[in-house]
């Protein structure tokens, strides 16, 4: 692909963040104006967990989405934000070596990874059973012990 001016560079940008905001309008803030680098908050589906990203000078053909910072409100969801912060650097970086714009992929791969953590714990909380009732052995056993038996019929011939 060749190579885009620092015009045709900020088009394919805006483009891409307006395709953001179509697919996620409440998820999806954006700050500042029109000129690198764009930045705009992606919320998670907690509504407590923001993950702020830019979209810097040379995207998508040079540079990828950039993660600025994430946090959560909620204590208790930072193995899941971690997953689907990680999940979005992924997807930055594929889209990078591909030279297309990642900011849907990332948002996606973000939001799936969410999801999936999500699900993980709903199901290991439906496995979680009570810890098992011990009951008392209703009678002792005890183990003797003596010399040991030796059988004298069998016979060795090498």
């Amino acid at each position: 692909m060749s190579e885009l001016d620092e015009d045709e560079h900020l088009v394919r940008a805006l483009a891409d963040l307006e395709l953001l905001e179509a697919a996620y309008t409440d998820e999806i803030s954006t700050e500042g104006d029109s000129t690198f680098p764009l930045r705009f908050s992606f919320r998670l589906p907690d509504s407590s967990s923001v993950i702020n990203l830019e979209l810097p000078s040379g995207y998508p053909l040079r540079s990828a989405v950039r993660i600025t910072s994430f946090h959560s409100t909620t204590s208790g969801r930072k193995a899941q934000l971690e997953a689907a912060v990680a999940a979005m650097k992924k997807a930055a970086l594929e889209a990078l070596k591909l030279e297309e714009e990642g900011g849907l992929a990332c948002c996606a791969a973000g939001f799936e990874a969410w999801h999936d953590y999500t699900e993980e714990i709903s199901v290991l909380q439906a496995e979680q059973v009570s810890p098992p009732i011990v009951k008392k052995a209703a009678k002792i056993h005890k183990w003797i012990t003596g010399a040991p038996l030796v059988d004298r019929k069998s016979s060795f011939i090498a």
